[in-house]
């Protein structure tokens, strides 16, 4: 089961320096997040690393990033037409992925296998 939950895709922005909580919903859904987190790594649940798993692994998986054939076809479709993205930074956004499907396949195997993956599930691109 724990393969298949998502946790939003959009939790991370809680952590970007620039995030400032504007908005009435902001703050709360900043201690909505941070609970959560807390309940994930809680020592009952030890070891599973629940909140990397349902944070990046899983939502990496379920959109298919992974799959280089698939980011290159979206690249090039961002790239396409009258008024397409900026060629460069999209190939850097895809490098970034490659990235990215290198370090989740790495952590998936050290998950499967029962790794202890650290205290830093929060910041899975950190240096990607």
């Amino acid at each position: 089961l724990d393969k298949r939950i998502l946790f939003g895709t959009d939790w991370y922005l809680i952590t970007l320096p620039t995030y400032t909580g504007l908005f009435s919903g902001d703050l709360a859904y900043r201690l909505y997040c941070t609970n959560f987190k807390k309940l994930l790594d809680s020592p009952s649940l030890a070891g599973r690393n629940l909140w990397r798993r349902m944070t990046f692994l899983n939502p990496f998986r379920f959109f298919g990033l992974h799959d280089q054939e698939r980011m290159k076809n979206f690249a090039n479709g961002l790239k396409s037409g009258p008024n397409g993205a900026d060629a460069k930074a999209v190939d850097d956004g895809l490098e970034r992925v490659k990235r990215l499907s290198e370090l989740a396949t790495k952590l998936e195997q050290e998950h499967d296998h029962g790794s202890w993956l650290g205290d830093d599930a929060c910041t899975p691109f950190v240096g990607v």
